[in-house]
């Protein structure tokens, strides 16, 4: 009897109204954007199309496994209390993680992930892997001594946001958002490798990694408003923070480089699926343009 009153209860039209905005508002943005989805389209359309289309991502590289150890190393971390932890803590995470994600490709495929480019390197595999967990060793202490003296407060690590801008659905991973003493936030996108880019590079929010900031810092704008005051891009290796804070008039080129990355391949390469539905949606963004 309860539940026959609760069905009677609900407002069925409502529901049916609901339903029907949902459905339309996802006929109007149906595809997610992120941005490894629109640079990888940006470097290479066909990559794009065998990577989300065909759902055949392939093997990881080293550089990008090794990216993937630092991360899940700094996550773990960040989730020991505070008064708790130390660099033991740190290193010690470090080295698990390393061995589940290098250490497995070694154990299932018999070899070296570094096999892959021990002959462009000219150096062996192991020699590779050697140096690049060394590096590893040495980025966590970076990241320990810059910890030690840090005044903010972490508030997520590895955090995943949304919103709609210009009518797509964007979602990303933030590393890591602290909160400063007086109040505001900080958005950080860790960097494990030794190349840095110059502030002219960043700022052109096009592509790459100043698309990447302009991005995610709109999101977080969009979630937590007015308390997102900068964002920085942390060289664990070198020490350095760059790209203090990001306009909101960059906005426009991001919109344009969002664009791009919808729009069919004009060269003739394959096109991802569904493309009838992303130039629909290029439409609707043009019309919001206007």
């Amino acid at each position: 009897m309860a539940i026959k009153n609760l069905l009677n209860d609900l407002d069925w039209r409502a529901a049916a109204r609901l339903a029907g905005a949902r459905f339309k508002h996802w006929l109007a943005n149906p595809v997610p954007l992120s941005f490894s989805k629109i640079g990888t389209y940006q470097n290479c359309p066909y990559k794009y199309h065998v990577i989300y289309d065909q759902h055949q991502p392939g093997k990881p590289s080293p550089a990008l496994a090794v990216g993937t150890v630092m991360h899940n190393t700094l996550y773990a971390f960040e989730s020991i209390t505070a008064k708790d932890r130390g660099f033991a803590d740190l290193e010690r995470l470090y080295r698990r993680h390393w061995d589940m994600e290098i250490g497995e490709h070694r154990r299932r495929w018999g070899s070296s992930l570094y096999q892959t480019i021990a002959a462009e390197k000219g150096s062996s595999a192991d020699e590779l892997e050697k140096e690049a967990f060394e590096k590893g060793i040495l980025v966590i202490k970076n990241y320990w001594a810059n910890e030690r003296n840090n005044p903010n407060k972490v508030r997520y690590v590895e955090k995943w946001v949304f919103a709609e801008l210009f009518k797509y659905h964007i979602t990303g991973r933030i590393d890591r958002i602290d909160q400063r003493p007086d109040g505001s936030y900080q958005i950080i996108d860790y960097k494990t490798g030794e190349r840095i880019y110059d502030q002219t590079t960043l700022k052109d929010a096009s592509r790459g990694y100043g698309l990447q900031a302009g991005l995610y810092y709109e999101m977080s704008r969009e979630a937590w408003r007015d308390r997102v005051s900068s964002f920085v891009f942390r060289y664990l290796q070198k020490k350095q923070s760059m790209l203090d804070h990001l306009l909101e008039s960059w906005m426009e080129q991001i919109l344009a480089a969002s664009r791009q990355a919808l729009a069919g391949n004009a060269s003739g390469a394959a096109r991802p699926e569904r493309a009838l539905m992303r130039e629909r949606m290029i439409a609707k963004l043009d019309e919001n343009i206007r």
